[in-house]
């Protein structure tokens, strides 16, 4: 069976491709907006509600293994956006039809859905995204980055917007997003990439075999369990930052879900920021700076009592989270400039089932200690990612010296 990466492209075209990175951070706030809607934000659902979670984690391996798997027979169909469209399609579906008070079951089925759509796109978006990277390694990551992250302001702010006001029912509106990325890649033409003028050392394929090997290496195995553990420190904020706020401050789920739409708002600008000062600043000394800047957020939000402390709290920890995505992409392309679609799937992978897990672990935890151990988990995760940074700082230093 070939590699994904020896298979001629299906070439998407970049807007379609675009489109589906934003429809991949959509899907990641998904759950934490919906649940308060439902009506998870009750102390004893929260077992309930972290269960979604694990059925968007456990859909997510389902997809990401069967579209690696299947993708040499069926290249044009596994390796374009359309299934994660459709899986999409249906989970949202699910959501809207099927939403309480109907059995819990057809919920799960929708998280389970939803997580088949991640791990399809992944696949999808690892695989095309070859060609940007070629042309550009150090701006493939971070533009593919702000993308998804306005996916991810996108659907709480829709929610807010449409569903608090009319009803679960609401939620199918959200499915024109995916319906219209389908419809593009359907009848958009061929994408064809240039790569005659890209770098020869770009343009010389990597078995896999040898990709293998460097993901073998220390400094990949650590920036895996970087990504790893801050997806989770930031993907469990958005999945329970909503219900942490109606607990600990009495909000409606309205507000609530708001501020979770600054937090993806707060990430977005700090990014983009990030890549603005990119260079002009030691890149260990700005990660340290804003995980010390989260953790200082997440008491902020322990501490406070009002929407004011709330939001400033939540500026804190999206601004502080920030640069450690951007950062961590930059040292991954470093580290494979000649790109592998297999490798760099498998990097990413590990980072998104970590920003799954996370939010189901909480759900259980929060249903035992209560609602406070939802800021405990990122204060612990940033001190995690604060000593893997140090860790990929000294093995860079142990290698410089040792060459």
């Amino acid at each position: 069976m070939a590699p994904i990466s020896s298979i001629p492209p299906p070439e998407t075209p970049a807007k379609t491709l675009l489109g589906a990175v934003f429809l991949l951070g959509a899907l990641l706030s998904l759950l934490g907006s919906v649940l308060p809607v439902w009506g998870y934000h009750r102390l004893e659902a929260f077992h309930d509600a972290g269960n979604h979670f694990l059925a968007a984690a456990l859909g997510f391996v389902l997809g990401n293994f069967v579209s690696v798997l299947a993708a040499p027979r069926y290249p044009r169909l596994l390796l374009g956006p359309l299934p994660g469209c459709l899986f999409s399609i249906v989970a949202v579906s699910l959501f809207g039809l099927l939403a309480p008070p109907y059995p819990i079951e057809w919920q799960l089925a929708g998280a389970l859905s939803l997580g088949i759509a991640l791990g399809t796109l992944v696949v999808m978006i690892f695989h095309e995204i070859g060609a940007v990277y070629r042309f550009n390694t150090s701006a493939a990551f971070p533009l593919f980055g702000l993308v998804a992250l306005a996916g991810a302001f996108a659907s709480p702010f829709g929610v807010a917007l449409l569903v608090i006001p009319t009803g679960s029912l609401a939620l199918l509106a959200l499915g024109v997003v995916p319906a219209l990325i389908a419809v593009a890649a359907l009848r958009g033409g061929r994408y064809r990439a240039r790569i005659a003028s890209a770098p020869s050392s770009m343009l010389q394929p990597r078995t896999f075999k040898e990709a293998l090997a460097d993901f073998r290496n220390p400094a990949t195995v650590l920036l895996s369990l970087l990504l790893f553990f801050q997806l989770g420190n930031e993907v469990a904020l958005l999945g329970w930052l909503p219900v942490f706020l109606i607990q600990r401050l009495g909000v409606s789920p309205a507000v609530a879900i708001y501020a979770l739409a600054a937090f993806a708002f707060a990430l977005l600008a700090g990014r983009t920021a990030t890549q603005a000062l990119r260079g002009r600043a030691r890149r260990n000394r700005v990660l340290l700076s804003g995980l010390t800047l989260s953790v200082f957020g997440c008491l902020m939000l322990l501490s406070t009592n009002n929407l004011f402390g709330a939001f400033f709290g939540i500026s804190l920890v999206g601004l502080g989270f920030s640069p450690v995505f951007p950062v961590s992409l930059e040292r991954i392309a470093q580290r494979f400039p000649y790109y592998h679609a297999g490798v760099m799937n498998g990097v990413f992978a590990i980072g998104l089932l970590g920003g799954l897990l996370a939010p189901f672990s909480l759900g259980h935890f929060a249903g035992e200690f209560g609602i406070r151990i939802v800021m405990g988990l990122p204060i612990a995760g940033s001190v995690v990612v604060a000593i893997l940074v140090i860790l990929l700082w000294l093995e860079s230093r142990l290698m410089g010296s040792a060459q």
